[in-house]
């Protein structure tokens, strides 16, 4: 694994969980590497992170244009965080998706009701700062519709940004602004595209 990838996940395992032996949805990312065979990754998180299977999904999608080849197979595995000390919401699920069989995404989110906001902003500051710690380059981001509202902040290592660029984003998200129940999702994503057949309109 990427040597700063590896410290952004021990420094944020310990500095945000403040927990003895934490079990977060980023530690299955110590044995892991962008790219990695699906059966390696599963294999990972079954003994890494404490989490139930609760979907799995295959689709067919074409190939690039100007790439040739088969159609890519994108499939997507979703887990339910048990008792997760990295964040402070309820529901965090945590999903994996693969293209070809190869690693190339992880999302990580979990729910705030719209009376805990302040928890809700309290860890996501917690998040961009051990990320800003290790991923010095960060640009502002918005998610803006009729009726979505969202605000977080990309990270990558290099100013230079390219389709296949290894990135991190980190957001909370109002999805639905007309429902006075709806809850607020705290969002974390992280996505290498290196070594799959998988371009930046996908990520």
């Amino acid at each position: 694994m990427n040597r700063n990838l590896f410290l952004l996940i021990a420094l944020f395992c310990f500095s945000v969980a403040s927990a003895q032996s934490p079990k977060c949805a980023f530690e299955f990312l110590f044995k892991i590497k962008p790219g990695m065979q699906k059966a390696a990754v599963l294999d990972s998180v079954s003994k890494v992170v404490a989490a139930s299977q609760i979907q799995s999904t295959i689709e067919k999608l074409p190939p690039y244009k100007g790439t040739g080849g088969d159609s890519i197979t994108k499939e997507i595995v979703v887990y339910l965080v048990e008792k997760p000390v990295c964040f402070y919401g309820l529901q965090t699920k945590f999903q994996l998706e693969f293209a070809d069989d190869k690693l190339f995404k992880v999302y990580i989110s979990t729910e705030f009701g719209r009376e805990y906001f302040q928890e809700l902003t309290a860890n996501f500051n917690d998040l961009r700062k051990v990320i800003r710690s290790q991923w010095p380059f960060e640009k502002a981001t918005r998610l803006l519709s009729a009726n979505l509202h969202g605000s977080g902040y990309e990270f990558t290592k290099t100013k230079k940004v390219t389709t296949k660029t290894e990135k991190i984003i980190v957001q909370y998200v109002d999805p639905d602004l007309k429902n006075s129940k709806a809850k607020y999702l705290l969002e974390v994503l992280w996505a290498n595209l290196k070594n799959t057949r998988m371009e930046g309109s996908n990520f």
